[in-house]
């Protein structure tokens, strides 16, 4: 097992002027595929994909600098 880091990428909200968010940390699981570590940070919330690896749209990733490419 692996412990992995999840960031969520930063998003622009519509409609409101333009105002995005940067990008989050979501934080660290133990798990053989970053992918497990995702179900195991999310689980059944049905914003989440585990085939996508999104929540609520926004790519998940395992680090920082990939995560802030979008919106910081």
């Amino acid at each position: 097992m692996k412990i992995f880091e999840i960031w969520q990428e930063g998003f622009l909200i519509q409609g409101m002027g333009g105002q995005s968010t940067r990008a989050s940390y979501i934080g660290r699981f133990k798990a053989d595929t970053f992918q497990e570590a995702c179900v195991k940070a999310f689980g059944e919330n049905e914003y989440f994909s585990p085939e996508h690896l999104t929540f609520w749209g926004c790519k998940l990733y395992d680090n920082e600098e990939e995560a802030r490419k979008a919106f910081g």
